[in-house]
């Protein structure tokens, strides 16, 4: 086989993919929450997406306990002065509430997966 067939061939193989329609997976969509000693700073969160959509909540927390995204069962622990990182896909639709456990339960955001 000719070299510029050879490599005409390759060049079409590693541009396939690009010109096949795929679509590439949109980024995940990262929310910030600040927790004070004295609550949610600016107010519990509102997000809207989209189902099959990937979510990061990043909270960052005065006060330890446990981070519970309810309906998926996504929980994890912050300690007083640290961050929780949650990483999960919405393939519920619905309205979900983020907790955070702590000797007094404190809303953090709701979820709003619309189909």
């Amino acid at each position: 086989m000719p070299h510029a067939t050879l490599c005409a061939l390759l060049a079409a193989l590693v541009l396939a993919p690009a010109s096949s329609g795929l679509a590439r997976p949109a980024k995940p969509l990262v929310v910030s929450i600040a927790v004070t000693k004295k609550g949610v700073a600016g107010g519990a969160k509102r997000v809207v997406v989209k189902k099959d959509r990937r979510v990061v909540l990043l909270v960052r927390s005065a006060l330890g306990g446990y981070v519970h995204v309810h309906g998926y069962n996504v929980m994890r622990a912050v300690r007083a002065g640290g961050t929780a990182r949650l990483g999960f896909v919405c393939s519920l639709t619905g309205r979900f509430e983020v907790e955070l456990h702590a000797r007094v339960p404190l809303q953090l955001a709701v979820i709003d997966v619309r189909p």
